[in-house]
């Protein structure tokens, strides 16, 4: 938050839906535009990848899955890391 407070977002009655209760061992922040505004995926075991993104008005949307940004899949790894996350074309 502006105030330098953490903010528990999935706390929030409108955020609660997307809490999935599970541990997310493995989280990257990135940016994948460029421009100072930060998304968080988080991976766990056997689990569905997600990428969470804030609007201005505090609503988290997840952003990964089938059909989505490309951030898909489920996983048997325990880590996961954020790099370049662009592609040609």
């Amino acid at each position: 938050s502006p105030n330098g407070m953490f903010t528990d977002l999935f706390s929030q009655p409108q955020n609660q839906r997307l809490n999935n209760g599970f541990a997310g061992r493995s989280v990257a922040c990135v940016d994948r535009t460029g421009q100072g505004r930060y998304e968080v995926g988080t991976a766990s075991y056997s689990r569905q990848l997600h990428l969470y993104g804030v609007n201005v008005q505090g609503m988290v949307t997840d952003m990964g899955g089938p059909g989505k940004i490309g951030f898909e899949g489920i996983t048997g790894g325990r880590g996961i890391t954020g790099g370049p996350l662009c592609r040609d074309g």
